[in-house]
């Protein structure tokens, strides 16, 4: 997919002239005959400055953008996806999900935590 998108794989180091940041999108849609058309999108996250080796300003700019440009559709349901334990006042995502839906009738955030397990630890709590 990174080949075919014109982006270096992951662990594959940023080459000057090379973006991180593709307009390819992944994009699953789901219809037929008896059920309504559904299509999910999943965007990048949007940065604020460039990180030397990984994102340029350029890609900084085309992630934004993108962004900006699904969310302003009428249509769209914003999933506003947040990393714990980040200050979601310096989220980004939810200004521009703000500004784009000002009533919030159409933006959900989303609250993760990442879950760290220790060697041998598993997942065994998960399956009781």
């Amino acid at each position: 997919a990174c080949d075919a998108m014109g982006i270096p794989a992951p662990g594959q180091s940023l080459e000057p002239g090379l973006s991180t940041s593709s307009n390819d999108i992944l994009k699953i849609e789901l219809s037929g005959p008896s059920r309504q058309h559904l299509s999910i999108i999943d965007v990048p996250g949007s940065f604020r400055a460039p990180t030397y080796g990984v994102t340029t300003k350029e890609d900084m700019t085309l992630v934004q953008s993108m962004v900006e440009s699904y969310i302003k559709d009428s249509r769209i349901i914003v999933l506003a996806v947040i990393r714990a334990p980040v200050d979601i006042a310096t989220q980004e995502i939810l200004s521009m999900a703000e500004e784009a839906d000002p009533l919030g009738q159409r933006t959900l955030g989303v609250l993760l935590e990442r879950m760290s397990f220790r060697r041998g630890q598993g997942m065994s709590w998960y399956t009781k």
